[in-house]
């Protein structure tokens, strides 16, 4: 009995895996570029975040796309950095595919259902969601808006936010930690 707890106890342990530590959670984006396709802006929104200060997040949009997605194109910019981020799989507007617990959208800080922005005093995090596919999850494209880094990439379905731990949990049990990440 002491052996099976004792199993337990280090696999929670071990699932607990810093960003910086490992590079595996970050799957490289099908990129487009502006010469491929026509995009067009479908949203823009402004939000003054802790160490960037006010930030604006353009999303754009491929012209006449037949395939999921919302958008295509996220570009944050602030004083501190502008850097944009593309993906011709497409985000999308979460609860329209992408399952988002009532818990995860009262954390989000901005008035829309395109993504969520969750902050304390040491991190900021955009977080994106992808078309789900049959029985796998969506693409979770997670940003850290400090710097303005891909910090986590992969299909998986976001659980919960722990905001006082600093930690980002996923339905396969994998638990991420995430504020106080610096590169």
């Amino acid at each position: 009995m002491k052996l099976i707890i004792i199993s337990i106890y280090l696999l929670f342990i071990t699932s607990i895996v810093s960003f910086s530590q490992n590079s595996d959670f970050i799957r490289p984006l099908r990129q487009i570029s502006n010469s491929e396709f026509k995009l067009e802006i479908e949203d823009s929104i402004s939000i003054l975040l802790p160490k960037v200060g006010n930030t604006q997040i353009k999303l754009s949009k491929v012209s006449n796309w037949g395939d999921p997605g919302d958008f295509h194109l996220v570009e944050i910019i602030n004083s501190k950095y502008s850097k944009s981020f593309s993906n011709l799989d497409g985000w999308v507007k979460f609860n329209q595919n992408y399952p988002v617990n009532d818990e995860l959208k009262n954390m989000n800080q901005t008035n829309t259902d395109l993504f969520l922005v969750t902050s304390n005093e040491n991190q900021s995090l955009l977080i994106l969601f992808g078309w789900v596919y049959t029985s796998d999850p969506g693409l979770c494209t997670v940003i850290d808006l400090n710097n303005g880094t891909i910090v986590y990439n992969q299909n998986s379905e976001l659980t919960s936010i722990s905001l006082k731990k600093g930690t980002l949990t996923f339905s396969e049990k994998l638990t991420v930690e995430c504020y106080g990440y610096t590169k």
